[in-house]
C-alpha cells in the first residue's frame, strides 16, 4: 500500500492518493487535482478506482471539477456529504453532466457510526468509515481505516480532533489534529496533516510528528 500526499504547492497536504500498486484512490479531492494530476506522472499512470470523501468542505471537494472530462467518478460518500453535494454546492449535478456521477453509499448515518466497504479494483484493500464530528450529524465528517489484506498493514485517516480509539491497531496514522495522538500508544507512523501554530496556552505535544506536505510518499 502506497500513500501520496496532496495539497496546494507549499502547504500542508488535504487529500491523498492511495494506491495499492495497480490502480488509485482519492481520499478527498483537493481544489487543485487537476493541476496535481499534471504535477504527479504517478497518478496518471494507474486507472482511478474512485473518490471517497471524508465531508463536503470546498477545499476537500472542488477537485471533482477536475475529473469532469474523464470516465465517470465512482464516488464514494456518505448520505449527509451527498445531500451537501447536491443541494448547497451542487457540484455533482455539474460533473455527472460532463462525465457521469456513479455513487456508491456509505450508510454512516443515525444509529450506523460505522461502515465496511469495498472499492471495485482494490480488492487487496478493505475499507472501513468510521462518523466522526457532531454527533447530531452523523456522517457529515469521516474517519477511514484501510487494511491491505496482503499483509494486515493498516493505514488510519483520522481527520478530527477526538482521541483516537486506544486500540486502533493502525500502522499509519494520518491526523487532521495533533490533540488527536496521546502518548503510549503504539509506534505507528504519525502525520499531521494539516501543521498550525500552536494556541499559546496549548501545551507541546509530546508525540512524535511529522508534518505532511505536498508530494509526501508514504509507503506502508
Amino acid at each position: 500500500m502506497k500513500l501520496l500526499l496532496l495539497g496546494a504547492e507549499g502547504s500542508a497536504a488535504r487529500a491523498a492518493a492511495l494506491s495499492d500498486g495497480t490502480r488509485w484512490v482519492l481520499l478527498n479531492a483537493p481544489t487543485d487535482l487537476e493541476r496535481q494530476l499534471q504535477r504527479h506522472p504517478q497518478l496518471q499512470a494507474q486507472p482511478l478506482a474512485g473518490v471517497v470523501l471524508m465531508d463536503a468542505q470546498m477545499n476537500h471537494v472542488a477537485g471533482l471539477l477536475g475529473l469532469r472530462d474523464g470516465p465517470p467518478v465512482e464516488l464514494y460518500a456518505t448520505p449527509a456529504v451527498f445531500e451537501s453535494l447536491t443541494t448547497e454546492l451542487p457540484l455533482l449535478q455539474v460533473v455527472d453532466r460532463c462525465c457521469g456521477v456513479h455513487w456508491h453509499l456509505l450508510p454512516v448515518a443515525g444509529d450506523s457510526p460505522a461502515a465496511p466497504f469495498h472499492i471495485d479494483g482494490l480488492p487487496g484493500l478493505r475499507f472501513t468509515a468510521f462518523a466522526i464530528g457532531d454527533e447530531y450529524a452523523p456522517g457529515a465528517s469521516l474517519a477511514l481505516e484501510v487494511e491491505d489484506l496482503r499483509d494486515g498493514r493498516r493505514l488510519l485517516y483520522w481527520p478530527g480532533p477526538r482521541p483516537l480509539p486506544a486500540n486502533h491497531g493502525a500502522d499509519c496514522l494520518l491526523l487532521g489534529d495533533s490533540g488527536a495522538a496521546q502518548p503510549g500508544e503504539n509506534s505507528a507512523r504519525r502525520v499531521l496533516l494539516h501543521p498550525a501554530a500552536p494556541h499559546p496556552e496549548q501545551a507541546p505535544s509530546t508525540v512524535a510528528l511529522e508534518h505532511a506536505f505536498d508530494g509526501m510518499e508514504i509507503e506502508l
